[in-house]
């Protein structure tokens, strides 16, 4: 998967697991809902400094956005594989 579309589908899944609307995140990024949309889309490029402030904001790390296989911690695991959540079954 295209890098930028990768760490488009993770934003949107932080702004989701965040229950914020892209307007929200823009404001709070003090960027403009466009840009997060293009964002979101996987079509804007970003800098190291850019995506250090949009995982700061989101509560995320930097490994979320850029890593191909990461696992979240939210009380249960939650694995992220092609940036679609699955819930795993405690064994």
């Amino acid at each position: 998967m295209d890098i930028k579309k990768q760490v488009g589908k993770r934003i949107a899944l932080a702004m989701e697991l965040n229950d914020w609307s892209r307007e929200e995140f823009a404001a709070r990024l003090d960027v403009s809902r466009t840009y997060v949309s293009k964002l979101v889309r996987g079509e804007q490029n970003i800098g190291i400094e850019t995506l250090q402030r949009i995982a700061a904001v989101l509560g995320q790390p930097i490994s979320f956005f850029v890593e191909e296989n990461y696992t979240l911690n939210l009380g249960q695991e939650v694995e992220v594989k092609n940036s679609q959540a699955r819930r795993r079954r405690a064994a």
